[in-house]
């Protein structure tokens, strides 16, 4: 048998999408902040996606300027319908989607978002990165990038 080279041609573009946050108990005010009563819970959600399946995916959350939240921050293949969050410490926490086209979510108690802040801003930045290659490099011109933020305050 002669040598022989199999080729995948694949220009497709990746699309990243941040998803406005949902939850339970949550109120979100004309001015932008979701105010939260007792006991409330937040889902985060996002879109990564590449429509052939190559490419890979960074989700991360950070609350003003400390570092990401471990908890509630993930990365993985676009490819699979559940990718755990960067810290595998009980609780453990992973999202995930129904269909491969779909997005992933994860609902978190707020304040284990919140942490030892009574409030906080919150930044939510998804970064999806193609697998295509010219021969010499990663084709960057095809990945996605999409941010978002948001604000909770206890209701008062």
């Amino acid at each position: 048998m002669a040598f022989r080279m199999v080729l995948r041609i694949d220009n497709n573009c990746c699309s990243a999408e941040v998803n406005p946050i949902t939850g339970t108990r949550l109120h979100i005010t004309p001015c932008g902040f979701i105010e939260f009563d007792p006991g409330a819970s937040a889902t985060l959600s996002f879109k990564a996606n590449h429509p052939n399946g190559f490419a890979s995916f960074n989700f991360s959350v950070k609350p003003g300027t400390r570092p990401e939240i471990t908890e509630a921050s993930a990365y993985g293949l676009v490819s699979t319908l559940s990718v755990d969050t960067k810290n595998p410490a009980p609780p453990a926490y992973a999202y995930t989607k129904p269909t491969i086209t779909s997005s992933y979510s994860e609902s978190f108690g707020v304040g284990e978002l919140l942490d030892n802040c009574t409030r906080a801003a919150f930044s939510e930045a998804l970064h999806v990165w193609t697998k295509t290659t010219d021969g010499y490099g990663r084709l960057w011109h095809l990945d996605a990038f999409d941010h978002d933020a948001f604000a909770l305050s206890p209701t008062p």
